[in-house]
């Protein structure tokens, strides 16, 4: 199921959507996209992207056959700077991760080297709890458009 849904009708007719794949623990483990925009006239170009989040390994499965699987897993989770103590309220840490995500930046670099800076989108698009909520327990993935 698609975690978010989007278009890009300013700078040409994209359409795509965001799927997560999440772990026993309900972790991202996995993040894709898929996209379409007009190649000519009356073609399309379809383009997909998996994106291991996991600390294991992963892969795919597509009628009986692997078509993805990285070969090794790089991603180094990590604390961010200066981020406030997790509080036990889920309100309250409701509000600290959107004020952590405010912290950031992005933006994309297109073929002719232009840049166009990317919106933070409110709203995490997954968010985990533990029992006992910390930096490994609890969590949300916000994502830039």
């Amino acid at each position: 199921m698609a975690v978010f849904r989007h278009s890009q009708p300013v700078r040409g007719d994209d359409i795509g959507a965001v799927y997560l794949w999440v772990d026993a623990d309900q972790r991202p483990a996995v993040i894709g996209t898929t996209f379409a925009f007009a190649l000519e006239a009356d073609r399309r170009m379809v383009v997909h992207e998996l994106h291991s989040l996991g600390s294991e390994p992963s892969q795919s499965h597509w009628r009986g056959k692997r078509p993805w699987q990285p070969k090794r897993v790089d991603l180094d989770w990590k604390a961010v700077p200066n981020a406030p103590p997790v509080n036990a309220n889920p309100a309250v840490r409701q509000r600290q991760v959107r004020d952590i995500a405010r912290r950031f930046s992005a933006n994309s670099i297109d073929e002719k080297e232009g840049r166009w800076e990317l919106r933070l989108v409110a709203k995490p698009v997954h968010q985990f709890e533990g029992e006992q909520p910390n930096a490994v327990s609890c969590g949300s993935l916000f994502l830039f458009r």
